[in-house]
Parts: C-alpha cells; sequence; structure tokens
C-alpha cells in the first residue's frame, strides 16, 4: 500500500510539472527521467560489482552508531518543541549550554528523556554483547 501510495504522488507530482511548465516542462522532466534511470543502472552495477567486498558489519555498526545519535538528536528536539508551544514546562539546568544542532538544550525536560535513551542504546549494546545461551 504504502509503495502505491508513493507511485501515485509521484506520477500526480509529474503530472503537474507537465501540465504547468508546458512543452519546457516536459522535455526537463523526461530528462531528468532518463538521468534518473541510468544512474540508478549505474548504482546497481556498481553495488552488485562491489557487494561482495563490502564490511557488512562495519556497516551495521556504523548505521547503528548513526540511528543511536539520531534517536538522542530528535528526542532532544521534538522535546523542545513540546516546550515551545507550551505543552510541557521548561526547567533550567545548571548549566546553560543549547547546541540547537544536537538538539542539546538546558533543560531538564530535554535532557532527561535523552539521558534514558541513551541509557536503552547502552544496555542493548551490552546484552548484544553477552554470550548466547
Amino acid at each position: 500500500m504504502a509503495v502505491f501510495r508513493e507511485a501515485f504522488e509521484t506520477v500526480l507530482f509529474m503530472r503537474a510539472i507537465a501540465l504547468e511548465g508546458g512543452a519546457l516542462g516536459t522535455t526537463a522532466m523526461a530528462i531528468g527521467v532518463t538521468v534518473s534511470f541510468a544512474l540508478l543502472i549505474a548504482l546497481s552495477w556498481l553495488l552488485l560489482q562491489s557487494s561482495a567486498r563490502i564490511p557488512i558489519r562495519k556497516i551495521f555498526n556504523l548505521s547503528s552508531m548513526l540511528m543511536a545519535i539520531l534517536a538522542v538528536i530528535l528526542t532532544g528536539k521534538g522535546f523542545h518543541a513540546l516546550q515551545e508551544t507550551g505543552v510541557l514546562s521548561v526547567t533550567a539546568t545548571w548549566w546553560h549550554a543549547t547546541w540547537d544542532l544536537l538538539g542539546i538544550y538546558a533543560t531538564w525536560e530535554t535532557v532527561i528523556p535523552q539521558l534514558l535513551i541513551l541509557a536503552v542504546v547502552f544496555g542493548l549494546w551490552i546484552w548484544g554483547k553477552l554470550p548466547l545461551a
């Protein structure tokens, strides 16, 4: 269902470009589709040629670390957004450093959920290192 919805949205978007852009829009869209397919074929070929040499364990470790970092950042940003809308209160911490890019704000309402996410990530990492029974 999700794939169908995405395909339908793409067709609607491309149809709107064709109708509003006229001949120039249709030409640009055709070039874009052609280039996209060419890149897709080239990248698929490269992936198939190099997939035997890709270190899967390293890739999964890297992507796991990236997801953990994003979870912490997005948790901070999400709770901060709730504070900005007035849903959550704002209780300042003893430090006053705010780093918006990393989702770090000097309020307990953002820091505590981020610490909980870090604890869950660390706990799951430890659990994954335990020997199988």
